[in-house]
C-alpha cells in the first residue's frame, strides 16, 4: 500500500489546461465546452444576479444566453495581451445583462398601466411629439434599405418637412420625372414597410 502511495508521489502534477486552450478544442469537440459552463457557470450566475439586483429568476437565462454566444464566438477569439479568456467572458455575460435590462425597462414603459388622472396633465402636443418620433425612426429605418434613388426623393419630404418642388429643384428633376420617382419610392417603401412588421 505503502508503495503504491509512493508511486503516486513520483508522477509530475497534472497540468490543468486553460480556458483558451478549452475553447480551441471545444471548436472541433462542442462536448469540450461543457467544461468551460462548469468552470464559470456559478460565477457568471453570481454576476447576472449582481446586475439584475438579487435573486432573479432570468439570471440563468441570460447566462445560458451568454454561454451561447461565447461558443457561436469561439472562432472569432484570439488572445490579447492583458486580456483573457475570462474578461472576455465577463464582458459577453455583462453586454448579455445591459440588453436584457435595456429590453425590460423598454418593455415595461409599454405594459404598465396608464392611470386615467394622469391624462388630462400630460399635454397632448407630447403625445403628438413622441408619435412624430416614432414614425421619423420607422421611417429611417425603411429609407436605409431603399435605393439612393429613391431615398434621396423621400428624405426631404417624410424627415425634413421639405416640399416636392424644392426636392425637384435641389436635384435638378423635372416636375414629372420627379413625380415619377416619387410614386415609384412611395410603391418601394410600403413593400418594404410591409415586410419589416
Amino acid at each position: 500500500m505503502n508503495e503504491k502511495l509512493e508511486l503516486l508521489d513520483d508522477l509530475p502534477p497534472k497540468i490543468e489546461e486553460s480556458d483558451e486552450e478549452i475553447l480551441a478544442e471545444a471548436i472541433k469537440l462542442p462536448v469540450a465546452f461543457g467544461r468551460i459552463i462548469d468552470r464559470y457557470e456559478e460565477p457568471l450566475l453570481r454576476k447576472a444576479r449582481y446586475m439584475l439586483g438579487g435573486e432573479s429568476e432570468d439570471a440563468e437565462d441570460i447566462v445560458q444566453e451568454a454561454f451561447v454566444k461565447m461558443y457561436c464566438a469561439a472562432p472569432r477569439f484570439k488572445k490579447v495581451k492583458g486580456a483573457t479568456f475570462k474578461s472576455w467572458a465577463y464582458k459577453i455575460l455583462v453586454n448579455t445583462c445591459l440588453t436584457f435590462l435595456k429590453k425590460r425597462k423598454r418593455n415595461r414603459a409599454f405594459t404598465l398601466p396608464f392611470d386615467p388622472e394622469l391624462h388630462d396633465i400630460i399635454a397632448d402636443d407630447q403625445s403628438e411629439e413622441k408619435d412624430r418620433k416614432l414614425f421619423i425612426d420607422e421611417a429611417l429605418s425603411v429609407l436605409s434599405r431603399m435605393p439612393e434613388a429613391f431615398r434621396e426623393v423621400l428624405r426631404p419630404t417624410l424627415i425634413e418637412g421639405k416640399t416636392q418642388s424644392d426636392v425637384g429643384r435641389e436635384l435638378g428633376l423635372s416636375p414629372g420625372a420627379l413625380r415619377t420617382r416619387v410614386h415609384r419610392a412611395k410603391k418601394e417603401f410600403k413593400k418594404i414597410s410591409l415586410s419589416l412588421r
